[in-house]
This record gives structure tokens, sequence and C-alpha cells, in this order.
């Protein structure tokens, strides 16, 4: 399909309301804006396909400019273009007709990819119960979810990171803002997400009610027209952002709801604990590679200081390394960098997540923070530094135990997870904003 044909063909499901049982006001990901967003899953059962086909490259620089100044572009402009780089522009929404209402515009600049209204009018969001013109039961996805479609635009971008130099793309770096971005980039073994270095203890918000953690049990995701993974939107307070399918990541908050949404690590993290595992990821990704993803056992018979994650008889939990700028061990902190780019010092932190996904709702999916190898877990509640209460052995004010034999008996039952408050993110946001 033709550059014209494709832009046209998302214009038009943006502005038509066909098959909709309603509207949602929603800002929409600057995937929307044509000239310079979008992105596909060739799905990609695990993640982005390196895959590449045969297309005019336009010759990289040596570093990735990621910090222009604003232009205004006309529906014109954007159509007559027939090839464009995926270097973040920062743009004005653009003027459209619409038989619903007029759309409006903005002075501010807008960042791509981000979740923005960038027609001035209300986009297509279907609920979970909604028909769509795709005919995707989205009900596979959660029985609390929303979903935006998206057609991506990597027919008419060439690879910017062709020959790139790795160490001026991280010297300038900032987050993969599209789809097609973060594409590339993963074909490229380069990074998408945050890349600050992360200490063993989490930023929470600690939100409670009457004693209790609250936990969103709405989400967002962003399909392709064949129902395939593109995104997620991030329930954020301050930080509007979508985690791509297919992508790397390696901060909590990026991780952790990246591990909510999809059930499966970010692909720079598929690689065993082996020395051939670590060699692999170093190679591949650098400092930024992670090892680990093997099934958490959660044996409380042959662990005794591990508390028990909810309903783990029945429900298939994996588990994944977390790298950090410290370690831990008996209580006490230390500094150690996880991966350094020459090595791999695994420590104790870790996350636990839900892997199975004959479970349908997002209120039944899980993932656990660990930063003191099981002994404590805290979960991850579905929104950014959303932190719940930590449970488990040192919470009950025993010594740390590194083995099942450490624990004694006249050791304190480890302290047991406690359900949390499930409500909407909107909902949530009213305690943030207290």
């Amino acid at each position: 399909m033709t550059f014209i044909k494709r832009s046209v063909k998302i214009v038009v499901l943006i502005l038509r309301g066909v098959y909709m049982k309603k509207y949602k006001l929603l800002s929409v990901i600057a995937i929307l804006f044509l000239a310079s967003c979008n992105l596909n899953t060739n799905n990609k059962t695990n993640n982005i396909s390196t895959s590449s086909t045969s297309k005019p490259v336009i010759q990289p620089t040596t570093t990735v400019d990621t910090k222009t100044t604003a232009t205004t572009k006309t529906t014109e402009d954007i159509i007559s273009t027939t090839k464009t780089t995926i270097k973040p522009t920062v743009t004005q929404p653009t003027q459209v007709e619409t038989k619903t209402k007029q759309p409006t515009t903005t002075n501010s600049p807008l960042k791509e990819g981000i979740i923005y209204d960038v027609f001035g009018q209300d986009v297509v969001v279907y609920d979970v119960d909604d028909e769509n013109p795709y005919g995707i039961k989205l009900s596979k996805f959660g029985s609390n979810i929303n979903a935006i479609f998206y057609e991506d635009n990597l027919d008419n971008i060439s690879d910017p990171y062709e020959n790139v130099n790795k160490a001026s793309f991280y010297s300038e770096f900032e987050i993969a803002y599209t789809y097609e971005d973060a594409y590339y980039r993963t074909k490229h073994k380069l990074m998408s997400g945050d890349i600050t270095p992360q200490t063993h203890i989490p930023n929470s918000l600690d939100l409670k009610l009457n004693g209790d953690d609250l936990k969103c049990n709405t989400g967002t995701y962003i399909l392709s027209p064949k129902g395939e993974y593109i995104g997620y939107v991030v329930n954020s307070y301050d930080d509007e952002r979508i985690i791509y399918y297919g992508a790397a990541y390696t901060s909590l908050n990026d991780v952790c709801a990246y591990l909510l949404a999809f059930g499966e690590v970010p692909i720079n993290s598929y690689y065993d604990t082996g020395s051939s595992g670590k060699k692999s990821c170093i190679s591949d990704w650098g400092e930024y590679g992670r090892v680990n993803y093997k099934r958490f056992s959660g044996d409380t018979s042959k662990y005794p200081y591990e508390p028990l994650l909810p309903t783990i008889t029945n429900i298939y939990f994996q588990e994944t390394d977390f790298g950090t700028i410290g370690g831990y061990y008996c209580g006490s902190y230390y500094e150690d960098i996880y991966n350094d780019g020459k090595s791999i010092t695994r420590g104790a932190a870790r996350i636990v997540f839900t892997a199975d996904y004959n479970i349908s709702s997002i209120d039944e999916r899980y993932v656990f923070y660990t930063y003191n190898h099981y002994n404590d877990f805290q979960e991850y509640l579905n929104y950014d530094d959303g932190f719940g209460t930590r449970f488990g052995n040192e919470s009950a004010g025993n010594p740390y135990c590194y083995s099942g034999s450490d624990f004694k008996s006249n050791y304190n039952s480890p302290t047991q997870y406690e359900d949390p408050v499930l409500m909407s993110f909107d909902e949530i946001l009213k305690y943030i904003n207290k």
C-alpha cells in the first residue's frame, strides 16, 4: 500500500465512527501523526521481527538527532512526502476536516508517540465489549481493557540506525516515542526505554484505601488491525508513554508494565543464566542486557522463608533478573553493578510475573518485585511507582535467609500477600492528586 493510501486509511479510521458504540476522549499516540510515527509487529509470538525488506535508505548520521525545533505541517505536506526517517520531530497538530465537530489546534509542541489528540477531536477507543471493524475479540486481552487500532508506517520509513555509532546514540539518548522507532532500535540491539541506573528500592506512591493498596484493573492496548500487539499505554500520572511490544527495557516501571501487559520478558532479557547466555547477552546489548527467563517454583515447603504468592498452585509464574547498581545480602546493601558491559553479577533483585495467559482479566495478572532474593515481595499495581506493601520474611522481623535451612523454627511466619482494592486508573488518579 502506498504512503498516500495508508495515510488516508488511518485518517479515515480515526475520523469515522463505523461500528463504534461510543467515542472516548483520549489523546492518541503520535503514532497517529502520519508523517513521523507508526509501526507494525510481524508478531511475532515473542518479539519484533528483525527481518528487513528492500527499500531506499536515507543515509543516517553517526548520531540520532532527537531534538529538533517545532514545525508546522499541513495535510498536503504530509501526503506529498514519499519517504521519511523516524528521527523524532516536534510538530504541531494538523488541521483535518471532520463532519462531527471542528478540529482544534494547540500551540504546544507534541512529542511523537505520546498519547495526544493531534486531530483535535475524539479518537476511537474500543471497549472490550465493543464491536470493531476488524472483527477482533478484545476479551482475550482482558475483561477491563480498551484498545486503539493502529496500522504501522514501516513501508514508508527507511532504517535510520544502519551503521549508527552506539556510543553517540547513548550519549544523546531519548526513549522511543513511536513503534517504528522502537522496531528499528530492536533490529540494531538498541534500547527503547529509560536507561537511568536503578537502585534496589523502588519508588512507591504508597496509595491506600483503609490500609489496602490500590491496584489498577484497567488498561489500554495498541493493536494492529490483525489484533497483534503494538504496545500498551502505561498508566502514568506525569509521563504518558507507550511500552512497545518486542522492544528493550530495563527500568523497573517499564519492565513491570511490559511483563503485566504481555506476559513475557523484553527482548533484551531473553538469555539464560549460564556463561554462554551471559556472553551473548553482553555481546548483543552491552550493559543493558539482562538474563534469566525461567519458571518460578514458589515452593514454600522447600523455601519456608518465602511468602506464598496468590494462587501460586494454579497460575504459572515466571521470573527474570532486575539489574540494579547495588546488591543486597544478609540485610545489607552494597555497591555492585549488575552489568558493566564486560560481566554480569546477578545480585538479589528479581521480578516474578504471571505468564499463563489462559488468564483473561487484567486484574488477575500479577507482577512482583523482590530486591532481597525472594525474602520479600512488592506487587506492581499497574501504574508508575505503584508498588504495594512489602510482605514476606524480613517484613515479619526475621533475618535474611539465603536457603531453606536458614529459616529457624523460632522465626516468625512470613507476612502474607493481602488483596489490594481494584479500581480504574481514573479513580486512582484522584488519590494521587489529593
